[in-house]
């Protein structure tokens, strides 16, 4: 009888902790950014389209230095509200003071992600469109949040905290 009832226990201590690890999934956590880019503005606009039949377009947009020297950003995402978008990666060259609120300190040339340089300013702006999955390591619940790896890191996140984001005016399109 005792070895029918510890070969039983062990089962189902066994067959417990299993359960319990594949019904309990792994909270997912990204690491921050913070060591590779610091966010200095951000920046939303509406674009009002005149057919009102068509939808207003929002548009972000986040000017970040770039900080690390030892690598340089391969792809950046942001996970807003509305879905995960790919990003477009300007350099930013200042033309004159800074300003939180406008964006015409500032003109914009192309670069290649691979150019970057620590202290480069960059200007990060979602597009919209396209199908992208968003990889399994991102938490699906967390909004206004800019996601970005190198060609040696997992994914980082650089949180952007919707009160300092800088309205812009709305743009009536024609």
């Amino acid at each position: 009888m005792k070895p029918l009832f510890t070969a039983l226990f062990c089962a189902t201590t066994m067959f417990s902790q299993v359960f319990a690890q594949t019904a309990t999934p792994a909270k997912k956590t990204i690491a921050p950014a913070t060591n590779y880019a610091t966010l200095l503005v951000a920046y939303a606009q509406q674009h009002i389209p005149n057919d009102t039949t068509q939808p207003v377009v929002d548009i972000h947009k986040f000017v970040l230095t770039w900080v690390s020297g030892k690598a340089t950003p391969e792809s950046f995402f942001w996970r807003s509200l509305d879905g995960w978008k790919i990003c477009k990666v300007s350099k930013v060259i200042p033309i004159a003071k800074k300003s939180d609120y406008d964006d015409k300190w500032y003109k914009l040339a192309a670069i290649n992600v691979d150019d970057i340089k620590p202290g480069d300013l960059i200007e990060v702006a979602p597009l919209d469109g396209g199908k992208y999955r968003m990889p399994a390591e991102i938490p699906e619940s967390v909004h206004y949040t800019l996601y970005m790896r190198t060609v040696t890191s997992p994914w980082m996140s650089l949180s952007v905290p919707t009160k300092i984001i800088r309205r812009l005016p709305d743009v009536p399109l024609l």
